[in-house]
């Protein structure tokens, strides 16, 4: 009976894993070019932290899917940057094992692909007005925040 019980409950967190994962998927196809979408759903990805496998099969396809679509007209490209910038986000707050468990040099390496997109995509936000952020700004924190492993509001000067 013991067993039993303990499979059923293996099966009920198996299968709130993946509603979780599917329900987390469905908003960032729809909003993951909103600035919103990492703070609507940073304390779900917190519950991921150390769940490499869970981690994995929430951050895989997301990833696939922005490598497929990567187009190059103008209003597609600032959607997909917004989207690229949001997913960057995503893999430091659930502690992605694949980004934060990384050697030093590793680590490095990511940061330095994160600073050539925002790099790349500078030109994007010429025209807005000095006081706004531009559309990767957030990048070079992201990456900032990957190499010291503490996310910015945790720095102290």
């Amino acid at each position: 009976a013991d067993a039993e019980m303990a499979a059923a409950e293996v099966g009920t967190q198996a299968a709130q894993w993946l509603s979780l994962r599917h329900h987390l998927k469905v908003y960032f196809y729809k909003f993951g070019h909103k600035s919103c979408c990492f703070h609507d759903v940073a304390p779900y990805l917190a519950s991921f932290r150390q769940l490499p496998h869970q981690q994995k099969a929430l951050l895989k396809p997301l990833s696939a899917s922005l490598r497929e679509a990567e187009p190059n007209l103008l209003p597609q490209r600032l959607c997909w940057l917004q989207r690229y910038t949001c997913l960057c986000q995503w893999r430091l707050a659930c502690g992605d094992a694949t980004c934060v468990n990384l050697t030093m040099a590793s680590r490095l390496e990511v940061a330095r692909c994160w600073m050539e997109s925002y790099s790349a995509h500078l030109s994007f936000s010429a025209d807005l007005e000095p006081r706004e952020r531009g559309y990767g700004d957030l990048l070079p924190i992201l990456a900032s925040e990957l190499m010291i492993r503490r996310p910015i509001y945790d720095w102290h000067l």
